[in-house]
């Protein structure tokens, strides 16, 4: 579809990629370009906004340069930086209903309304989620993760008999 390597059409993110505006919950659409000056050159096109930019472009600006030589423009499955389609923690993630030990699918709405929005889908218990908040929520988790610290108030006479029980000495 793109033009890039490493996927297939369906999991391609440019494939109904997110509008790129302010305010706009539009999704982009890959057409082909029919004018005389650029024929079949590839771009994307928001269904609401009707924003352009040409997709050669696109994947251009997309690409994150991580060092010398080294390039990643992301998962072509979710779209995060930081991994790729076959490392993906988000196919086949576990279930997050509670008592269900089933796996969740990535997937991608067909439904106009919503299309293109990614989406987690529970082959179990049929439990829905949007990718875009399971995503939220895994960093609000990462982030609310500390390291408590526990203070326990205990007489020295009693702390010495438990130390001398456990055969703890000077």
């Amino acid at each position: 579809m793109c033009g890039e390597e490493g996927h297939v059409g369906d999991s391609c993110r440019w494939v109904y990629s997110t509008c790129n505006k302010p305010r706009c919950d539009g999704i982009r659409l890959i057409r082909k370009s029919q004018t005389s000056d650029n024929p079949g050159r590839k771009f994307l096109s928001c269904q609401f906004c009707s924003s352009f930019q040409w997709l050669d472009q696109a994947i251009t600006q997309a690409w994150t340069v991580k060092g010398v030589g080294q390039t990643s423009n992301g998962c072509f499955k979710c779209g995060e930086i930081g991994h790729w389609q076959n490392a993906c923690p988000w196919v086949n993630s576990k279930c997050n209903k509670q008592g269900c030990t089933g796996k969740r699918k990535l997937l991608t709405s067909g439904t106009e309304s919503s299309l293109g929005n990614k989406f987690l889908k529970c082959g179990v218990c049929q439990s829905f989620q949007w990718l875009k908040h399971a995503i939220e929520d895994a960093k609000k988790s990462s982030e609310s993760v500390c390291d408590p610290v526990v203070t326990i108030q205990v007489p020295l006479s009693q702390l010495c008999k438990s130390l001398t029980k456990c055969n703890v000495s000077e």
